[in-house]
């Protein structure tokens, strides 16, 4: 499996550390893609007669551009665009390669491979870490073995113009795939809420018939016409806004092992959990998209399945968010709206599934699970094609989700016809046609019916059975009774109640067709909207009415014959009458799409005008215009009524009997040829400018083969103030009777102006004209389709009819029926396709040119030509009635629509009154079945790897070189490969190719042989070293090849060493330190414009700069050249300190880095410094030894003295001595005191 996952957001920085509000991204659109070049397992991909691109992939390892409004001008651009690509080299890492472009605003790049462990993370980074991106497996897909054997790419856009994104791009460039990934977001067109549009337009196209069947079944209508459109009206539709940034993100990776699971004989099992492997109990959407409602409808989940048919999904249903109805409400009544939230809760989604030729893709219808007569559960059948994705934003969170499928050889397959009646598609502007519809089952599968509720049951049926049929309605319940004690009698165990008997247990299946196209289903097999077709229908009736007739008087109560309740019950056209659900393999069904009017679309060019003849005769009775009745007043003349001015021509009333009248007779006749041969007169107008409403003149003109007057009243179109328009029209009836001798080209007029009242007035002419009109031809196109089911009603298919053009005049119209050789063939089977063309027009179609999407390879063109994928044959001219038959062969790749196939024709007359001519046809659809189930076959279609090998792998700048595309033919097996061609002129960087042709070109390639073509290039500088890979074969993606592997081509090499070195390692305080570094180119070509960055080399604080620079310009670096760059340092502080190394940052191919050497410093103190730590402290300590020494002698020599003198005053020879003595002395001079007192 392969999952695509994407984002859309407005917010300008999604992407972290890239913002585009930047000034360089003003209002520039910009596109990244970029993919790892493995095609997944699901390869080769199926050929799709829709030609899906679903799981289409790009080979270009990195590629994208910038593309700036047309309102900036030249240097605005370069400056811009010089900035926008940094930023974008810098966020990715890697080496953009611009690519020449033709207009100077679309810049194109491609580069390299990215490295995925860097670029993924810078990807989702920023992406919310809830809803759909939690699901995302950052581990698995980011890890290195994913990357380096699974299909992994991404792309993404900002958009500031979106109507530069609406076309697929094509800017001239060659082989860079710029129409992949978000480039198919639907997002790029304008998104209208077309689900709720259709709910109101089938609502409101169908309201009369809703209400006139609403009280026979019992309708109720919860979710009416006014409510869808109030709720559209609402939120309208949504479209991307010019000069707004947007950004659309999309991954896409392949589902984890296992999520497929074989579950039988060609049965599988699909479980999204698993192929996400997500973990998680639930998968629901970000809480972010919450913030703007439309984030919620915008949010969705798509899954295709290759294979017959579903089987089963788990879930079936799906409830409404009540989350989002909560916001809803709120949001509703802030802006005045007057919606019923509450009518919303009880609907849920039925998930269903679309056929497009052998892929099923999802859809879902409304449904009120809880309210079976509700009318929003009748809406398929009355034309509404659901809604055409899962919108999960509108949903409860998904538990589980799981389907289970079947490739078998055996699918639904009708083929529908259309034909008118009468062959004539001429003349509808004065008639109807009648159109014959016939679709016929061309499988070896039973077709069944689209299910279709009918909310009756069957109590009321009966009762409504006995009114219409005139019996008493007393003994409706009494004959539904009857009838089934009789089933129980005759037809013991077979039906558990009469409900089961009439098939009332089952929703009837009922074939839905729109004749004309349009979307509206017109035509129903059988048919729910006739009353006798309700009614209860078992064959078996016809012997249970034999019966209960035995009863006479039962009939008599019911008042009614056993005849009519036996024609009643066996009413073969019954919606219960199961026959009628299904059509058989080879049989049809036919019907006829009456009275079909395009009388609307008549319209009519004026060709030639006619003004009335002025003549001032002397005689009055001769003079026109003639005044019958009436006075012209005075300076006013009937030239004043040629043109419409400002000038009337006022007449006044005269007095005629009792009564004031004014009649003026005009005469108008061709002064100047009239071109009847381009034209023909199909109306003449008379328009009258009056200055005053008169709603009461009468407007006569003459009649010349009648000789009478006729009043105009019938004719009168349009009446504007003043105003009158008259317009005579020629509908399949000659108009010739208001000229005098229009066979002899008198196209004289004759026409007067009458009023008559009773008051004086007048009447003011400001103009009248007369013009002559031409029929336009005018066209309409149908083109009918029927809806089916298979047996399991999971899946629904549609198949289209041919178209047929009606005209309103004479035209060519090309009819054209295509049918197949085998509907039910094999892959590698060969096939025919035949298509018959039959012109049903009155004249001659011109210039045919038939275009045939090519359905597989070609076997035999029998006189097609093929170009662009497509068959073509021109034929100068096919005469009314005239018929051809053309047919191919072709190896049958898949299953596979032959649809979009397209007959382009001019008619003789130019159309709708334009200068175009150019109509076109289409046959009816085909569908062959040949199913693929990868575990046991793949598409039968043509695959091949392409590569490059060099001349030269090391050019210099101005050689030129030889580049050799190498192509293998890898099948199908047998094969050969004739007339394929690459074109490969563009110039990548430097690499400019010298072309000898604009193409190249393979033929007669055998099975798993190699052929090998030379493209010369010229090195014109040295950015020219990557060559991308091919991605188309021709100008386009070939239908019937397909490429495995497509490589890019590396021509050289880039790599440096930077050898760092120094004078010395160690070194003083104050040194200076001689520093070189050596560069040397060791790659194979020259690069230019380097920096060499030595600034983080030391740190400020331990060294300085003396001399020399430390970031470094390199201007060309050769291989095996060495350049030397040198710097001196001063050493600042005493230290061990490592150089760091010097580096190159540059781009070859992605952001790399080039380092150098690291050095490891030490830094001393000087040897003198040395010794002054020694002997300083040395000379201190001696400085104060010696005053210790001083200090000590000193004390001690006080200390002596002290003692002599203690000796000499108290002759004792020691300090206790004194001590003693001291005590003596006190106690005698006591004695002393005592004895003198």
């Amino acid at each position: 499996s392969i999952i695509s996952q994407s984002l859309f957001s407005n917010d300008t920085n999604i992407l972290s550390k890239f913002d585009t509000m930047d000034p360089a991204f003003y209002k520039c659109n910009i596109f990244i893609s970029a993919s790892n070049g493995i095609t997944p397992k699901m390869y080769p991909y199926i050929l799709s007669g829709d030609e899906s691109k679903e799981f289409d992939m790009t080979f270009n390892p990195f590629a994208g551009f910038l593309y700036y409004d047309k309102e900036l001008n030249l240097n605005q651009v370069n400056q811009k665009s010089a900035r926008a690509l940094e930023i974008i080299r810098r966020k990715f890492s890697m080496d953009i390669i611009l690519v020449n472009s033709s207009d100077s605003h679309f810049i194109p790049f491609v580069g390299y491979y990215p490295e995925w462990d860097i670029v993924l993370p810078e990807l989702v980074n920023n992406l919310p870490d809830d809803g759909y991106w939690a699901a995302f497996n950052k581990e698995r897909i980011g890890g290195d073995n994913y990357s380096k054997n699974n299909h992994l790419s991404f792309s993404f856009a900002l958009i500031n113009n979106p109507t530069f994104f609406k076309e697929d791009i094509d800017m001239g460039n060659d082989q860079i795939d710029f129409n992949t990934g978000v480039m198919r977001a639907s997002y790029l067109e304008d998104y209208e809420l077309n689900e709720f549009t259709d709910i109101s337009s089938v609502l409101g196209e169908n309201q009369d018939l809703v209400d006139s069947i609403a009280p026979l079944l019992g309708l109720n209508e919860s979710f009416t016409f006014d409510d869808s459109g109030n709720l559209n009206n609402s939120f309208g539709n949504f479209s991307l806004a010019e000069d707004a940034h947007y950004t659309i993100l999309e991954i896409q990776y392949e589902g984890a092992p296992g999520s497929i699971q074989k579950s039988g004989n060609g049965e599988y099992i699909f479980n999204l959990f698993d192929a996400l492997a997500y973990e998680g109990s639930e998968l629901e959407p970000s809480e972010s998209i919450y913030v703007n409602i439309l984030g919620a409808l915008l949010t969705q989940i798509d899954i295709d399945i290759i294979c017959s048919e579903v089987l089963n999904t788990q879930p079936y249903y799906l409830q409404l968010s009540s989350n989002l109805l909560d916001r809803l409400g709120t949001i509703l009544s802030l802006i005045d709206v007057e919606f019923d939230i509450q009518s919303l809760e009880d609907y849920s989604f039925q998930l269903l599934w679309r056929d497009f030729g052998g892929i099923k893709r999802n859809f879902v219808n409304l449904k009120n699970l809880e309210d079976e007569f509700d009318t929003i559960n009748f809406l398929p059948a009355l034309g509404f094609q659901g809604i055409s994705s899962l919108p999960t934003g509108l949903l409860n969170p998904l538990n589980k989700f799981i389907i289970n499928y079947r490739t078998s050889q055996s699918e639904p397959n009708i083929l529908i016809k259309s034909k008118p009646v009468e062959d004539n598609i001429s003349y509808g502007a004065y008639r109807t046609f009648d159109v014959n519809i016939t679709a016929i089952n061309v499988g070896n599968e039973t077709i069944w019916g689209t299910p279709t509720p009918i909310p009756l049951d069957l109590p009321t049926i009966f009762q409504i059975l006995v009114i219409l049929e005139g019996g008493n309605i007393n003994y409706a319940d009494d004959l539904r009774n009857e009838i089934w004690e009789q089933v129980k009698i005759e037809y013991p165990n077979q039906y558990d109640n009469l409900e089961e008997f009439f098939n009332f247990d089952k929703d009837p299946r009922i074939f839905y067709f729109d004749s004309s196209g349009d979307g509206a289903t017109d035509y129903y097999y059988p048919n729910p909207f006739n009353t006798t077709s309700l009614y209860p229908y078992n064959e078996k009736m016809d012997h249970i009415i034999d019966i209960l007739a035995t009863e006479p008087s039962f009939f008599l109560d019911l008042a009614m014959t056993p005849s009519e309740v036996r024609e009643a019950l066996i009413n073969p056209y019954s919606v219960w009458n199961e026959d009628n659900w299904k059509i058989n393999p080879n049989q049809t069904l036919t019907y006829i799409s009456e009275d079909l009017s395009i009388s609307n679309l008549d319209s009519f060019t004026k060709f030639h005008s006619i003004n009335f003849t002025i003549d001032n005769n002397a005689n009055p009775n001769l003079q026109l215009p003639r005044l019958i009745y009436g006075e012209e007043y005075a300076g006013t003349t009937p030239e004043m009524a040629l043109l419409n001015d400002f000038e009337d021509w006022i007449i006044f009333s005269e007095e005629y009997y009792d009564e004031n009248a004014v009649e003026i007779q005009f005469l108008a006749s061709n002064e100047t040829r009239i071109d009847l041969i381009n034209n023909s007169i199909d109306q003449v107008s008379f328009t009258l400018n009056l200055t005053h409403s008169l709603t009461d003149i009468d407007f006569e003109v003459f009649n010349f083969k009648e000789e009478v007057f006729v009043n105009m009243d019938g004719f009168l179109n349009s009446t504007s103030n003043s105003t009158l328009n008259y317009l005579i029209t020629n509908n399949n009836n000659s108009i010739d009777w208001i000229f005098q001798d229009s066979q002899e080209g008198d196209f004289t007029v004759l026409f007067k102006l009458l009023r008559q009242d009773a008051e004086e007035f007048n009447i003011s002419i400001n103009n009248i004209d007369i013009d002559l009109l031409t029929r336009d031809i005018n066209s309409y196109e149908m083109q009918s389709n029927i809806q089916y089911t298979a047996k399991n009603q999971l899946t629904r298919y549609t198949t289209y009819s041919n178209s047929i053009i009606f005209s309103t005049e004479e035209m060519a119209s090309i009819i054209s029926h295509s049918y197949l050789d085998k509907y039910n063939t094999k892959v590698g089977y060969i096939n025919t396709y035949y298509l018959e063309i039959e012109n049903i027009g009155m004249s001659s179609a011109k210039n045919i040119s038939i275009n045939i999407p090519i359905p597989g390879i070609i076997k035999n063109s029998l006189g097609f030509n093929i170009h662009n994928n497509n068959l073509v044959k021109n034929i100068i001219e096919l005469a009314p009635e005239s018929t051809r038959k053309y047919n191919f062969s072709y190896y049958t790749p898949n299953s596979a629509f032959i649809n979009n196939v397209d007959i382009k024709y001019n008619n003789t007359e130019t159309l709708s009154g334009g200068n175009s001519t150019g109509l076109s046809s289409q046959p009816n659809n085909v569908y062959f079945i040949a199913p693929v189930d990868y575990n046991i076959n793949f598409p039968f279609i043509r695959q091949i790897q392409l590569n490059y090998n060099h001349s030269n792998p090391n050019p210099q700048i101005s050689d030129l070189f030889n580049l050799t595309l190498n192509l293998h033919n890898m099948g199908p097996l047998g094969f050969n490969i004739s007339g394929l061609s690459f074109s490969s002129r563009d110039k990548y960087g430097d690499l400019e190719p010298i072309l000898n042709t604009a193409l190249l070109n393979f033929s007669n390639l055998e099975y798993n042989s190699i052929q090998s073509i030379n493209l010369t290039l010229n090195k014109t500088d040295w950015k020219s070293y990557y060559y991308p890979p091919i991605n188309f074969i021709g100008s386009i993606k070939d239908r019937t090849t397909q490429i495995l592997s497509s490589e890019p081509i590396v021509i050289g090499n880039i790599d440096f060493t930077i050898k760092k070195e120094i004078s010395r390692y160690n070194i003083e305080i104050g040194d200076i330190l001689n520093v070189k570094l050596t560069i040397k180119n060791t790659g194979s070509i020259c690069i230019k414009d380097l920096r060499l960055n030595d600034e983080l080399s030391f740190s400020s604080n331990s060294f300085s700069l003396v001399d020399g620079i430390l970031v470094y310009q390199i201007d060309c670096i050769n291989p095996g050249e060495e350049i030397e760059v040198n710097y001196t340092i001063r050493a600042k502080i005493q230290t061990i300190e490592s150089l760091t190394s010097a580096k190159i940052n540059y781009y070859f191919l992605n952001k790399r880095v080039a380092f150098s050497n690291q050095n490891i410093i030490k830094v001393i103190i000087p040897q003198s410094t040395q010794y002054l730590f020694i002997t300083i402290p040395l000379t201190f300590a001696v400085f104060i030894g010696v005053i210790f020494v001083w200090r000590l002698r000193k004390y001690k020599n006080k200390q002596l003295e002290i003692e002599r003198n203690e000796i000499k005053i108290l002759n004792l020879e020691s300090r206790d001595s004194i001590l003693n003595f001291e005590t003596n002395i006190k106690e005698e001079f006591k004695k002393i005191v005592d004895k003198q007192n």
